[in-house]
């Protein structure tokens, strides 16, 4: 029963709430400045049996914080003080609450003395060599005379799989709740890395993560164990701040995103004599078209086959066999699917019987659903996979289709879709992989949808077409580039198709398709007229050729930019709007270089054999 004289959170929280400004940091929980020392959130409230609790994280005192409330006419707090007013003493009820339950966790492996808190701790033959005592205003203290060099305390044991290290038990406590992991309490952050040593001698086969506090000794520490880390993104927070702030799942999320890799703290010089640096080969995952550490769009209209060429090119990486006469670099291949698990597993299985392997020799992983990049959890939880299964394996990471990738948001929106490159960048640059996002071209056919931030921040981007009929009927399929990241732009590859049967686990046949490299199509195109539209995006380059080199014995060889020529375009078609304009520029251009009129590089484009022979 509570006592008549003691203030009750249902009638006072909110006055309290009001009058100091107090911001919610968990259930029940409310932090702000201090009454007495001030500070940002040194100042607690909470709830024990139905009683208001309140204290100072600082050890101010409870009789002089009463008296200034009941003195203070700073702020309109009357109505809050009239209620310790009418409590001359305190109660029982009325004490501070404990650690535990000012910082928002539940008691995990350890023992209440009293108020305090007693966490046994180990030694690194994890033998019990004494206690850690934290009273409720926070103060620890150990055994008299113990030793805690590479001493530590275990929360939700046993040490294995994935665990976490942290310097405070708070901290482990929060770390627990929000993965359900086992977590290390190394007592200090000077201690850690004695811990994270100890820690990898008798759990060897344990995959060891520092979550580290947000302030110099924290970070510092977090890079001397050399091993991953991660922190709040917030200046000066820990994790327990945060999961007061945001809560479990929030949380958990948090800690895989933040996750960092050993020295990624190492501050690096922000100017550097250019002559320091290296000049390097372009790295492939396969030579000449798939660059390591790049963002790649595939390109292409529905049914154009640009699903079986992404097949295609996952089956050799995943296999470490040749694509077509290339040479690859062996690696796991992730694909995020969206359009139906059985298809895709149907060409994976046919694209590697035809390279003579089976589908189990290859090191090729399906994402069970589409993952989501707008959807922070879903990122995470990918994260968390590829740390624990894939890491320093991952080659490539396929992404089909953008669409399904993006669902949710606006693929025309600039923000959004830079939204989704950082994660893919996220991705790319945390696991040192190359993305490959399969990508529907809009209504004009010639390039991809969405907004033009997406093709800005893409490394590279290959144009999916059929020729010739349907892709199943006799139609070819054109692999061409647009842009490359830092090689020669390559030519035009070309495949045909053939129809190979599967069998499913009932003995029921079924057909899908596979790709034959072919040789490009004989110039059959150079006898063929020109369309309206290919004819002026010609006549338009020759005469930016002209504006740029007016000297006629050798405009011919004239290079011209593409900026260049859009202009001469533009000024010669008739369309209402410049965006008209370059949507019909952008499909004859392509047109063009398809069929051996020009040849580009790196967007600068010159006459091809068709115009020169």
């Amino acid at each position: 029963m509570i006592r008549k004289d003691v203030v009750l959170w249902a009638e006072w929280s909110p006055k309290m709430i009001a009058a100091y400004n107090l911001k919610q940091t968990g259930n029940n929980h409310y932090n702000g400045p201090c009454p007495k020392c001030g500070g940002h959130d040194r100042f607690y409230i909470g709830e024990k049996n139905g009683a208001l609790l309140f204290n100072c994280n600082q050890g101010c005192e409870f009789k002089q914080l009463v008296e200034i409330m009941r003195n203070d006419s700073t702020y309109p707090k009357q109505q809050v003080t009239d209620a310790f007013t009418r409590t001359p003493t305190r109660t029982s009820d009325f004490s501070q609450p404990l650690y535990h339950e000012r910082k928002g966790v539940e008691l995990i492996d350890a023992q209440l003395e009293g108020s305090n808190l007693r966490i046994p701790i180990l030694d690194a033959s994890e033998q019990h060599v004494g206690w850690q005592t934290i009273s409720p205003d926070g103060t620890k203290r150990f055994d008299k005379g113990m030793q805690t060099d590479g001493c530590f305390a275990v929360l939700n044991g046993p040490v294995e799989g994935t665990v976490y290290l942290c310097e405070g038990y708070a901290t482990g406590a929060s770390v627990v709740a929000a993965t359900g992991r086992p977590v290390i309490h190394c007592l200090s952050s000077s201690n850690l890395p004695k811990v994270a040593t100890v820690l990898a001698k008798i759990r060897p086969d344990a995959r060891l993560i520092v979550a580290a506090d947000n302030d110099n000794a924290g970070l510092d520490a977090a890079n001397k164990t050399g091993l991953p880390w991660t922190a709040p993104s917030q200046t000066g927070a820990d994790w327990n701040d945060r999961h007061q702030a945001v809560g479990a799942e929030t949380l958990k999320t948090e800690l895989m995103l933040n996750l960092k890799q050993p020295g990624a703290t190492k501050k690096a010089s922000l100017l550097v004599k250019a002559s320091d640096y290296k000049l390097t080969k372009p790295e492939y995952w396969v030579e000449g078209i798939i660059e390591k550490d790049a963002l790649t769009f595939m390109v292409g209209a529905s049914g154009c086959g640009k699903t079986f060429v992404a097949t295609d090119i996952a089956t050799s990486i995943g296999l470490g066999v040749d694509y077509h006469g290339r040479q690859i670099k062996q690696g796991h291949v992730i694909i995020s699917a969206g359009e139906g698990q059985d298809g895709q597993v149907a060409r994976l299985r046919a694209a590697t019987e035809h390279k003579g392997k089976k589908l189990e020799d290859a090191d090729i992983y399906l994402a069970q659903q589409a993952v989501v990049f707008a959807d922070e959890n879903a990122i995470a939880a990918l994260c968390q996979e590829i740390e624990e299964n894939h890491k320093d394996k991952i080659a490539v990471i396929i992404i089909d289709t953008m669409a399904r990738a993006m669902v949710g948001t606006d693929e025309n929106s600039s923000k959004d879709m830079s939204a989704f490159i950082h994660q893919c960048d996220h991705l790319r640059e945390r696991f040192g992989c190359s993305i490959i996002i399969v990508h529907h071209t809009g209504h004009e056919g010639s390039r991809g949808r969405g907004s033009s931030a997406r093709y800005a921040a893409a490394d590279a981007e290959i144009i999916i077409k059929a020729e010739g009929g349907k892709i199943g009927t006799g139609g070819k399929i054109c692999m061409s580039f647009e842009k490359t990241k830092n090689a020669k732009m390559p030519a035009s590859l070309y495949f045909s198709t053939a129809p190979l049967s599967l069998f499913d686990d009932e003995a029921e046949a079924f057909d899908t398709l596979v790709l034959n490299a072919v040789d490009a199509p004989e110039q059959a195109n150079k006898n063929t007229k020109l369309t309206t539209g290919e004819t002026m995006a010609l006549d338009t380059f020759k005469a930016a050729q002209w504006a740029k080199n007016p000297d006629t014995e050798n405009v011919a060889t004239t290079k011209v930019e593409l900026e260049e020529w859009r202009e001469h375009f533009r000024r010669q078609h008739t369309g209402n709007t410049d965006k008209s304009k370059d949507a019909v520029f952008s499909r004859n251009r392509q047109d063009l270089v398809n069929k051996g009129y020009l040849t580009v590089e790196n967007n600068i484009y010159s006459l091809g054999n068709m115009t020169t022979s």
